[in-house]
Formats: C-alpha cells, sequence, structure tokens
C-alpha cells in the first residue's frame, strides 16, 4: 500500500513540475512556444534515458544502494550547475 502511495506522489510531483516548467518557459518568448517546448520536451526525453541507462547500470553493479545514489545524484547534479550559472548571471 505504502508503495502504491508513494508512486502516486511521485507521478503527481513530475506532471506538476512538468505544468510549472512549461508555464516558465511560454513565458521567456511567447513567439518562440513551439520551439521552446521541443527543446524542453527532447531534453526531459534524453535525460529520462540518460537517467534510466546510469540507474540501470548502477543497479547492475551495485544492487538498489547504487541505484538510490544514482538517483540522488542527479538533482544534487543539477542544483550544482544551477548555482553555478547564477553565479555566472550576477558577475555578468
Amino acid at each position: 500500500m505504502l508503495l502504491i502511495i508513494g508512486v502516486l506522489l511521485m507521478d503527481a510531483s513530475v506532471q506538476g513540475s512538468h505544468v510549472l516548467n512549461q508555464s516558465v518557459i511560454y513565458d521567456l518568448l511567447p513567439q518562440a512556444r513551439s520551439r521552446l517546448t521541443t527543446v524542453y520536451v527532447t531534453t526531459m526525453f534524453a535525460g529520462g534515458a540518460v537517467g534510466s541507462a546510469v540507474g540501470a547500470l548502477a543497479y547492475e553493479h551495485w544492487g538498489w544502494t547504487g541505484a538510490t545514489l544514482v538517483a540522488a545524484a542527479f538533482p544534487v547534479l543539477g542544483l550544482l550547475f544551477w548555482l553555478a550559472s547564477r553565479r555566472h548571471e550576477a558577475a555578468s
């Protein structure tokens, strides 16, 4: 039962994040919505494919501990890249 609740919460969170990201993208350049959406969706798909491949390799080599650590590492790396880009923008 807890697994089902966790899956439903995770799915709702991903969908909410997707809607929020697209609303931000649509505010960037209204005349280029379709191009920006294409880049966004393509990037999401490529990121999901890379994450799945790396997660599967980690599971194969280190089991659930490795897969969990890889799953935790991706958002941390994303946060670090985001922080680095914000520092670069602030310095400009």
